[in-house]
């Protein structure tokens, strides 16, 4: 698990959460207000409620042909939509298909475009969501062990649905959030104004610094730590245990950088739950 690869799923994700936070903004400016002053914001806070959460249980529904997914379309728009070489393209059906998924002939396997990067200001190697995209400039450069794991790797994320579920919580974050709002500005109806409005503003931005802080990250490393779970023991299942092997060398030769990471499992971590499964 490089960093150059995996900081691609919370990089993009913030951008895509932008509409959300749109959305809480309406719903704080919404019930700092009275009712009866603004009748027909609250009018128009409940539709956006509801088409954005609508919007968010639709992407996250199971898609048959991911072709003919709007979602993956416009993902495609963003990320980049030319095909990936045959050999690569191969290798993320043989991922699928050995991580239980039926028919992976339909799911969106793209070249990721310089967008990604910029947008991420970093260099990304890889990203999944409603599809799989692949920076194959990198990829050219990769052992076949590790060009293997990587892949599997973003497999797992595609299979256990992570990008999905990371916009759901989003969505559920912002719709539980305006609620709870809501009600504190209910209890303090009889408050000073400015006592009112500061309290619910101030607990919007600490609920929200808190989430960002604490709840995003803890969720980005379960989701990691998954994906490499689930890889390798498909991997050593399907009798290639040398390529898990390959890359716990290759995280014990990184000398154990960024061992207080925010988002990542440490290299160290990292090696401890691989070689777990190894003894098992």
């Amino acid at each position: 698990m490089t960093k150059q690869r995996l900081y691609a799923p919370i990089q993009i994700l913030l951008i895509i959460e932008f509409a959300l936070i749109v959305d809480f903004l309406w719903a704080i400016l919404y019930v700092v207000n009275s009712e009866e002053t603004f009748n027909i914001m609250e009018k128009i806070q409940m539709n956006k409620i509801i088409k954005i959460v609508t919007l968010i249980l639709i992407s996250t529904m199971q898609i048959t042909n991911a072709n003919q997914s709007i979602i993956s379309k416009i993902y495609c728009k963003f990320l980049g939509n030319e095909d990936v070489h045959a050999q690569y393209k191969e290798k993320v059906a043989k991922a699928l298909t050995n991580l239980g998924l039926e028919d992976p002939s339909d799911i969106t396997v793209k070249q990721m475009n310089k967008v990604g990067h910029k947008l991420a200001r970093i260099d990304l190697s890889s990203f999944t969501a409603f599809g799989i995209w692949l920076n194959e400039e990198y990829f050219n450069q990769l052992s076949d062990e590790k060009l293997t794991f990587q892949i599997y790797h973003e497999a797992a994320h595609y299979i256990k649905k992570h990008h999905q579920k990371l916009l759901l919580g989003g969505g559920a974050f912002v719709v539980l959030t305006a609620l709870g709002l809501k009600q504190i500005n209910n209890l303090l109806s009889s408050s000073k104004p400015i006592i009112k409005n500061s309290t619910v503003i101030g607990t919007g931005i600490l609920t929200t610094a808190i989430c960002c802080r604490y709840l995003l990250p803890y969720i980005i490393k379960q989701q990691e730590k998954q994906a490499d779970l689930l890889a390798a023991t498909t991997l050593i299942a399907s009798g290639n245990q040398h390529v898990v092997q390959a890359h716990i060398e290759n995280l014990k030769a990184s000398n154990y950088p960024d061992e207080n990471d925010l988002w990542w499992y440490s290299d160290r971590e990292q090696i401890k739950y691989l070689e777990s499964i190894q003894q098992i």
